[in-house]
């Protein structure tokens, strides 16, 4: 499968993600009794997002990634070390509990996600990222007052 809009084929990322949409068009359009298969890459459909978000007059309804997003995990369920664990905005690096490939060693990362339950393993989402990463994978890291980490 490729993108519509760039024509890439997808990789694991854009396959397990699967964004696009299959729709039986019914009146009211001027593609009226169409159907309509658009498929999207990770990266193309963040780019879609990023240039129709601004453009809508009423704000589209968002689900952050959150543990309650999830409906499996009641917040009392949470062992306590998770909930201290990771929070927005958080600056981690990938540690040695996992391979980490050399492109990623010592980069630092952004948390965008309170942790969630995934397959029994905790999980976090980081800026730029495609999927998630486990909690106990990642270390945080300090920033000193220059910037620097």
């Amino acid at each position: 499968m490729n993108c519509n809009l760039c024509g890439k084929p997808f990789d694991m990322w854009d396959r397990q993600e699967n964004f696009g949409f299959d729709y039986h068009v019914g009146y009211g359009s001027k593609y009226d009794l169409q159907h309509i298969t658009v498929h999207f890459c990770c990266s193309c459909f963040d780019k879609l997002l990023d240039e129709l978000i601004p453009r809508f007059k009423i704000p589209m309804e968002s689900h952050e990634l959150s543990l309650s997003a999830y409906g499996v995990w009641d917040p009392e369920d949470i062992p306590d070390f998770i909930k201290s664990s990771f929070h927005p905005g958080d600056r981690v690096i990938m540690n040695d509990r996992y391979h980490v490939s050399a492109e990623n060693r010592g980069r630092v990362w952004t948390v965008i996600s309170e942790p969630w339950n995934l397959c029994d393993t905790w999980v976090i989402a980081l800026d730029g990222l495609h999927g998630c990463y486990a909690v106990d994978g990642l270390t945080k890291v300090s920033e000193a007052k220059d910037g620097t980490v």
